[in-house]
């Protein structure tokens, strides 16, 4: 085990020696080395007649110098040529010059014969289909418009003008008879509220037709013996003639509204009167006397003297009574996609402070309008007054 140890340590011992260190095996003090580095080496200059012998005195073995001699004897040939004596590739080919074109034979010119007329240039091919054309044919007459002081001038359109469509009576209708709203439910109703926004037109076109078959039945009961027939059936009249308008104005197009423009203010104006019509539809079906209703109430009291005036108006009553459930089946439907769709009364309540603060600064503008103009009107006739 001794001798092992001693043994590896021997080994380390050479291990661990300097690298750095100067040694007898230095390659920089080959005799070669040193002699090169001692001989000074003149500068080679190729131009000069004296470099062969120059190189000749370089210490360099006899093989060397041999190849140094003959390439500069080669060398000093090549400069010892004329300086026309130049290598095949270094001239370039010259081709010979070509032959110069014979002159065209002149043309004798009429001086009395007319110039012929110019070819019209050839039109270029359009492809333009007949909207485009008539397109083209409109921005040109309201360009001619334009250019022409003679024109009417025409107002600028409204962008957010949206054309009446509704009732569709026909273009040749006399006045009274024409469309005076707009609808489209398919393009401006959202595809969450569409089914219940055509729902309501058809329970709003079932009321208006309740309502006249109220007033029908207040008529028929013109001959019944009583007291309250005259006052109900001008009541039913009233009813027919001014409940069908209020119900669109009121309850039907405050919805359509408030899908189209994501309004709570019409939301919540539409739960209003939506509550106003179904206590409408209980009144009417209930049919109290001289009320314009003809409701059970009246259709019970005239059942043993006049029996189609009772059918028809327990008809009407059983009508209005439908027409009360569905209606707060749709106020049902509304406020679900109401509370669905984010809005609440907070946000109907800040709708409804926008368009009041709107409407006061519209009127402080106008009402600071009108003063600035009296004031000036004012001076300017003070100022006449002085002159004068």
């Amino acid at each position: 085990t001794q001798s092992t140890w001693e043994c590896a340590a021997s080994k380390m011992g050479d291990w661990t020696q300097n690298p750095f260190a100067q040694s007898d095996n230095d390659p920089f003090k080959d005799p070669a080395v040193t002699s090169a580095a001692a001989a000074k080496v003149p500068e080679y200059n190729p131009f000069d007649g004296a470099a062969a012998a120059a190189a000749a005195q370089i210490p360099t073995s006899s093989s060397t110098r041999d190849a140094i001699s003959s390439g500069a004897a080669s060398f000093g040939k090549q400069q010892s040529k004329p300086a026309d004596d130049k290598p095949a590739w270094a001239s370039p080919a010259v081709a010979p010059a070509p032959a110069p074109a014979p002159a065209p034979a002149p043309v004798p010119v009429k001086m009395d014969a007319a110039p012929a007329p110019m070819a019209a240039p050839a039109r270029p091919l359009t492809f333009q289909n007949p909207d485009e054309l008539q397109r083209k044919r409109e921005f040109e007459s309201r360009e001619l418009e334009a250019g022409n002081p003679a024109f009417p001038r025409k107002p600028k359109e409204d962008p957010n003008h949206r054309p009446s469509n509704w009732p569709p009576f026909p273009e040749t209708c006399p006045s009274p008879f024409k469309p005076c709203a707009h609808h489209d439910f398919e393009g401006e109703i959202p595809r969450f509220g569409y089914k219940v926004a055509k729902e309501t037109y058809y329970f709003w076109m079932l009321t208006s037709v309740a309502y006249f078959w109220n007033f029908v039945s207040c008529l028929a009961a013109l001959g019944v013996d009583q007291s309250w027939v005259a006052s109900t059936a001008g009541v039913s009249s009233a009813f027919f003639v001014l409940g069908v308008p209020c119900a669109y104005c009121c309850w039907f197009h405050p919805l359509y509204s408030a899908f189209r423009k994501d309004s709570s203010l019409n939301y919540g104006w539409f739960f209003f009167a939506a509550c106003m019509q179904f206590l409408m539809c209980v009144f009417i079906a209930i049919g109290f006397p001289a009320t314009g209703a003809a409701g059970f109430w009246v259709a019970s009291s005239v059942l043993s003297d006049h029996k189609v005036v009772a059918i028809m108006m327990y008809s009407n009553a059983i009508l209005f009574s439908l027409l009360g459930v569905w209606c707060f089946w749709i106020v049902k439907k509304v406020l679900f996609l109401y509370r669905t769709t984010g809005h609440t009364v907070q946000s109907a309540q800040n709708e409804a402070r926008g368009y009041a603060g709107q409407a006061a600064y519209s009127a402080a503008t106008s009402n600071a309008g009108q003063a600035a103009i009296k004031s000036a009107a004012q001076s300017a006739w003070e100022q006449q007054a002085a002159q004068a």
